[in-house]
């Protein structure tokens, strides 16, 4: 069951994360030179704490990949990521110091990174209170960075990246069926953009000013100052992605 791609940009690699026949989660890459990819390898098992195994999301930013072990709760943050035997250095978050059901990383199915901030995107929903917060980790304190209050409903699946848009830092979420974008200095709301409801989101940004969605709706592209669409394509369900930008176009 695939749970996750995501694209480092660094080293011009593929990683792939989902639930192998047996066993907990597995994590591939796949090494691309000039546009030749190489065998995919194996390079990470990790092993849940408890709770399933399952593994759904997974994220690129600043040289760090996160790995929601979603039903355990846990995020697993791998770094030095052209090692064949990757460990997470980079440490495992988890049991967030934040009131229920905001509590625990189990629903994560989505993160995102500026410097020392961490945001975390509740998504996966198997049961009892949903979270519908996006949640924040910087310093090593935890914080609520958006409640979501009068902008998504309660159990809404909340999808997550950040970006900078002529210099402003930002954070964009997509839920229900709006993308909306944060200033990360004061948390303002910038900018909204309303489409369909949307399932089985990843939210992608790239460094040219656009924002992927991918959906079981399919792919949409945005810009990500005024949350304009740019292109869509429906009808291929999309519900994992990874980017490859240049300024002219983008391998999705």
């Amino acid at each position: 069951e695939l749970g996750g791609l995501a694209y480092d940009s660094t080293n011009d690699a593929l990683f792939v994360a989902g639930t192998p026949t047996s066993g907990d989660c597995i994590v591939r890459r796949i090494d691309i030179d000039e546009g030749e990819t190489s065998p995919a390898l194996t390079v990470a098992t990790p092993v849940a704490s408890g709770g399933g195994p399952y593994c759904y999301g997974l994220s690129f930013y600043e040289d760090n990949l996160f790995l929601p072990m979603t039903y355990a709760g846990e995020v697993w943050v791998y770094d030095e990521l052209t090692a064949n035997d990757l460990n997470p250095f980079g440490g495992m978050l988890s049991t967030p110091d934040l009131p229920a059901p905001h509590d625990t990383l189990q629903q994560v199915n989505s993160v995102a990174q500026v410097g020392g901030r961490r945001f975390f995107g509740y998504g996966h929903y198997f049961g009892g209170e949903s979270p519908s917060s996006i949640v924040e980790r910087s310093a090593g304190t935890w914080s609520i960075f958006q409640a979501g209050t009068n902008l998504w409903q309660p159990g809404d699946e909340v999808g997550i990246a950040t970006g900078t848009v002529d210099g402003t830092a930002l954070l964009f979420t997509f839920a229900g069926n709006s993308l909306f974008s944060f200033r990360l200095s004061d948390g303002a709301l910038m900018a909204e953009s309303e489409t369909d409801q949307m399932y089985d989101v990843d939210v992608v940004t790239d460094d040219f000013g656009r924002i992927y969605i991918g959906s079981n709706e399919g792919l949409r592209i945005y810009d990500a100052q005024d949350l304009s669409l740019l292109k869509e394509r429906t009808g291929l369900p999309t519900g994992r992605i990874a980017v490859d930008a240049e300024s002219d176009g983008a391998m999705v």
